[in-house]
């Protein structure tokens, strides 16, 4: 990577690898992140984003690689000369300190003097609204105002870039969602450069600006949150995205038909033939009645309302598929059911697993 392309990032990666032993917990990422974004790392567990975080904190060596932050090789660099601030999962609170004294410490290890401190600390939790709490211990305030004092300490001293490692995974939904558009909102007002791991896919699709999407150590896919939805390039990617995923159905593609279980899809465009697998997102199936042209036998399987929605899931070949109805009346069924899809919504992936334009 050439001086030109790290300009136009605040944070790059550059052919980033870490091993510990013989496992390769991150492998050869390449990322470029921009001033003031809001970028998640998204993948289950043990695929390699927390390691990659704490690479770029500093908290671990790189086997292999580069990293960049304002222009500035920072690889060898350790963490407080970084200028990057961390919130971990479990918020790494100290237990016997205030509020205020756990909010402080950055700026205390920095040797800003004391009323300058308190001064700095206030401000701040003003903003985060637990300035009232101050005097108390983090036993004695909820998960949400622990998450908040954590927060509180990583922007008392202006880092450059933000780090977070699934912060809100301890707090029930609800305050889940709450903290969600706080933290949105909060980095949009300060605008600090934030990278953000989580395995929780809803959670990067509502906060990032873009996402990468790892597994096994290595990124599939980078893009806006929309953009890798709506056109993910691997099955991989296509079922881990959405709630309930992508529905991935095994076939063949034979005379620009998709011909799966029991039922042919016409394709609204030519297709090479051989093995492939289906993609049908719940939103983009609807109930059909029996021999409608097009149309997916299965056989019932089970029922879920869900208030503003139903989620139906119906048994096709070997797979279960998922069907979610925008209504509020729960569907007359019986134990035959026949779905119906846009030949224009669905998408189309080699036997290999990797996505056909």
């Amino acid at each position: 990577m050439n001086s030109e392309s790290r300009e136009n990032g605040y944070i790059v990666l550059q052919g980033l690898t870490k091993h510990f032993g013989l496992v390769v917990a991150v492998d050869r990422v390449d990322l470029n992140i921009a001033q003031g974004e809001f970028f998640a790392l998204l993948g289950p567990s043990g695929c390699g984003k927390t390691t990659t975080l704490r690479l770029i904190a500093g908290l671990e060596r790189p086997t292999a690689g580069r990293i960049f932050i304002g222009g500035r090789d920072v690889t060898d660099l350790v963490p407080r000369e970084r200028d990057v601030a961390m919130v971990f999962q479990d918020y790494a609170l100290y237990p016997h300190m205030t509020l205020l004294e756990n909010i402080g410490y950055p700026l205390k290890v920095r040797g800003v003097p004391r009323k300058k401190l308190v001064a700095r600390v206030r401000e701040v939790a003003e903003h985060l609204k637990i300035a009232d709490l101050l005097d108390r211990r983090p036993s004695q305030v909820s998960g949400g105002q622990q998450q908040r004092a954590a927060v509180a300490r990583a922007l008392v001293h202006e880092p450059k870039v933000f780090l977070f490692d699934e912060p809100l995974s301890n707090l029930d939904a609800k305050l889940r969602l709450e903290a969600r558009a706080f933290l949105k909102h909060l980095q949009r007002e300060v605008g600090v450069t934030t990278v953000y791991v989580t395995h929780d896919q809803a959670e990067a699709m509502a906060m990032a600006d873009r996402i990468a999407v790892m597994f096994a150590g290595r990124i599939a896919q980078v893009g806006s949150p929309l953009d890798v939805y709506r056109e993910p390039m691997t099955v991989e990617v296509a079922a881990f995205l959405g709630n309930p995923p992508m529905n991935l159905i095994p076939g063949r593609l034979e005379g620009g038909e998709f011909v799966g279980p029991g039922f042919r899809i016409p394709l609204s465009s030519t297709s090479p033939s051989g093995e492939a697998f289906l993609g049908i997102r719940p939103e983009h199936l609807r109930l059909a009645e029996r021999g409608e042209t097009g149309a997916i036998p299965g056989r019932l399987y089970a029922v879920q309302p869900l208030g503003p929605e139903v989620l139906v899931t119906a048994q096709v070949g070997e797979v279960t598929v998922s069907v979610r109805l925008f209504t509020e009346e729960l569907p007359h069924l019986g134990d035959e059911v026949w779905l119906l899809v846009d030949p224009s919504r669905v998408h189309l992936f080699d036997s290999g697993g990797k996505r056909i334009r």
